[in-house]
């Protein structure tokens, strides 16, 4: 079994979220997880878990957010699309 610090990195954007509050028990038995987000989750970081608190929309945050990550778990609904079709 991998130590946690061996296991991959993956990256959780809109991780205090409905769906990145969903997938964390999800992929935190094989995964450390980096969740990057506008708000901090309302469930505190776990052992294996890294908070950011960022702007994913901005290229800065999100070159900060991505670095040494596997993979993207989860891209976050972007409510300013909402608001120019007008919905």
């Amino acid at each position: 079994m991998l130590d946690r610090q061996d296991r991959k990195l993956v990256l959780i954007t809109g991780g205090a979220g409905r769906i990145g509050t969903a997938l964390r028990p999800l992929l935190g038995a094989d995964y450390r997880l980096r969740l990057a987000d506008l708000r901090l989750p309302s469930v505190p970081a776990a052992e294996h878990e890294e908070i950011i608190q960022a702007d994913t929309a901005d290229l800065g945050s999100r070159r900060t957010c991505d670095a040494r990550r596997l993979a993207r778990a989860h891209r976050p609904a972007d409510p300013t699309r909402q608001l120019l079709r007008g919905e």
